[in-house]
């Protein structure tokens, strides 16, 4: 179960206006952004840069040393599904009638055009992947049962309209079996570069048993803030899992999962899995 909690406590206003002041915008960061948009075919690869250079994890981050990955129904630029093939076994979690149901699927991966790289090539780069239509996303490395019932508590569903956005002045409360999880930004955080200082960065906060997890870095929004995919029990410990996608500019995509782990002090979470992807 999912509830939305005013929390004007734990935001600000130069947070929750949605995107960045014209002040800070004129950033080393943004300076980088409006250069690749000149040069079109090196969009992307500036994108994947900057995402790595600033949006580094703060939980644990298991995801460098386990098998789990993650995926989703859409088209890829090639450099970001390197190590996704068709034909593959993955596992995808299924919208069926409100219950959240795993799939065994063999991946289907189509090459196609990439509007931004293969343009005026006869050689094509760019990656659609599909599975289940009704898949919420997919996941490889984790051992589930085929046809099991997912203990679920919050699904993203765009036809019921539900708000999934993890604002600077709204909380999502998660309740599991075991315990409840509150995902919250704190904001009017503080980043400096060289050359550079950014004064409204947020951070991604998970609060559980009166312990506050952050999730991710210090980072600033550019027209986006982490919106919540889905959250449920994926490795029945009794404790809100979750897929969130962190991603911080409007063209891009960061589908994370992060995975609830019990250690001597309680309950943490360790970043399972993500992938990182750009837009047009």
């Amino acid at each position: 179960m999912a509830k939305l909690a005013d929390a004007s406590d734990l935001g600000s206003d130069a947070a929750r206006r949605g995107g960045s002041s014209p002040s800070i915008r004129t950033t080393l960061i943004d300076y980088i952004f409006i250069l690749s948009m000149k040069f079109k075919y090196f969009t992307y690869f500036f994108n994947i840069a900057l995402l790595s250079f600033i949006s580094n994890s703060y939980a644990n981050d298991a995801a460098k040393d386990n098998k789990i990955s993650i995926l989703m129904n859409q088209f890829y630029h090639g450099d970001e599904v390197t190590d996704v093939s068709n034909g593959e076994n993955w596992i995808a979690l299924i919208n069926s009638d409100r219950k959240i149901i795993t799939k065994h699927i063999k991946l289907k991966v189509k090459t196609v055009q990439d509007p931004i790289t293969d343009e005026d090539k006869k050689t094509f780069t760019g990656k659609e992947i599909s599975s289940d239509k009704n898949a919420l996303f997919l996941v490889k490395g984790i051992e589930l049962k085929n046809n099991s019932i997912i203990e679920t508590y919050f699904f993203y569903d765009w036809q019921k309209d539900i708000n999934d956005t993890i604002y600077s002045d709204k909380s999502i409360e998660i309740k599991g079996k075991k315990s409840s999880v509150k995902l919250f930004n704190r904001s009017d955080l503080q980043i400096k570069g060289n050359g550079y200082e950014i004064n409204d960065a947020y951070q991604l906060i998970a609060k559980i048993e009166g312990k506050e997890i952050p999730l991710t870095a210090p980072t600033q929004s550019d027209d986006n803030f982490p919106n919540l995919i889905w959250s449920g029990d994926l490795n029945n410990d009794g404790h809100p899992d979750f897929v969130i996608d962190t991603a911080y500019h409007y063209n891009l995509s960061r589908p994370t999962l992060f995975l609830s782990h019990i250690e001597k002090d309680g309950v943490t979470y360790q970043k399972a899995a993500e992938r990182k992807s750009s837009g047009c």
